[in-house]
């Protein structure tokens, strides 16, 4: 399936009065990063621009932005209203999604992974996971980010 499609699937079955929310922040991903691969990691969207950028993901009381270390901890000033960790920040369901911060923590990955790209740190393994047919069961292969698992 292809990927975009199965983000796009992955919004379709989000509650109607929710699509919105999570529509808004796909938007603000993807206009912060517009060469950014869109796929799908952890059960969630997921955006790699030169290494991995950003998910996100419908929880139960939140809309989850999860972005690699450290941006959140670079900007605990303008998030100082949401509940964050070292990687994730959770915007509550009866708030609008703030796309302007949104776009600017993207922005803000996508310069972190441009810096590391250019002192030519080796891309970590992502992890592919193919289905064993004679078994039923996934096996998982390491796979350079950006790179065919074919």
């Amino acid at each position: 399936m292809n990927r975009s499609r199965r983000v796009d699937e992955y919004l379709s079955k989000a509650p109607r009065e929710l699509q919105g929310r999570l529509t808004k922040v796909r938007g603000a991903i993807r206009e912060a990063a517009p060469e950014a691969t869109e796929g799908f990691g952890y059960g969630m969207p997921y955006y790699s621009y030169k290494g991995r950028l950003a998910w996100f993901g419908l929880f139960k009381t939140h809309v989850g932005l999860y972005i690699r270390p450290p941006t959140i901890r670079q900007h605990e000033e303008e998030l100082a209203g949401y509940s964050t960790t070292k990687s994730c920040v959770r915007f509550p369901f009866d708030e609008e999604p703030p796309v302007a911060l949104i776009r600017m923590l993207v922005r803000a990955r996508v310069r972190t992974n441009v810096k590391e790209a250019a002192k030519g740190r080796p891309r970590r393994l992502e992890s592919v996971a193919t289905k064993d047919p004679a078994h039923g069961r996934r096996e998982t292969a390491g796979v350079a980010a950006g790179q065919s698992e074919i």
